[in-house]
């Protein structure tokens, strides 16, 4: 078994013991590497740390089980390698940016990228490709504030953005992001015509 083989087979493990504890040490005996070596290969290939993935695959089995069961809370904390609701709690809202409780008000079912289609992303990210981890959120209704202008000229309607978002900030942005919104085949849209940071409308 090569080293990368290796990897692939430990996310497949993490991936049917998350109920359990997982250590650096137990995976690397397993698969027959320093815990030195294999962290550093982990890292690598994966592109986080080892707590930081399990913890992530930990959230997402949560978050299956909130939109799949009625399970309670805690049962679910438990089921996902968690000690205490309040950990699971407090790690749930690092990751998914709200409670336990308010991801499953909200309905939303997440995209959960099995190990081997992981090892796949992996394998084209380290050939040259580009690994896109998306994550989606789903939000309410928001402002979208900016300028308009021609989708040939961006970098004249950037510009035109800049100074007016330099001129007249609003307090209340959602982030300092950027995006370029394009409307198509003459459809309008209402929109806030007042500027927030680095938003912009183009068409």
């Amino acid at each position: 078994m090569n080293n990368f083989s290796r990897i692939s087979e430990a996310l497949k493990y993490i991936d049917g013991h998350l109920d359990e504890t997982i250590t650096l040490e137990g995976l690397a005996e397993k698969f027959f590497l320093s815990p030195f070596y294999f962290h550093k290969l982990f890292s690598m290939v994966v592109g986080k740390s080892l707590a930081a993935y399990i913890r992530d695959r930990r959230v997402l089995s949560a978050c299956r089980q909130l939109c799949d069961t009625k399970k309670t809370i805690l049962d679910i904390a438990l089921d996902c390698g968690f000690r205490s609701p309040a950990a699971f709690s407090r790690t749930f809202c690092q990751v998914q940016g709200m409670s336990p409780s308010e991801y499953r008000a909200q309905g939303c079912r997440p995209v959960i990228v099995t190990a081997g289609e992981l090892i796949m992303k992996f394998t084209n990210r380290l050939r040259g490709g580009i690994l896109l981890n998306p994550n989606i959120i789903k939000r309410g209704k928001m402002i979208i504030a900016g300028t308009c202008g021609d989708g040939d000229k961006t970098e004249e309607v950037w510009s035109a953005f800049g100074k007016l978002s330099g001129e007249k900030p609003l307090g209340n942005a959602l982030s300092g992001d950027g995006y370029e919104i394009r409307v198509f085949a003459d459809r309008k849209f209402p929109f806030d015509s007042a500027p927030t940071k680095k938003r912009k409308k183009s068409k």
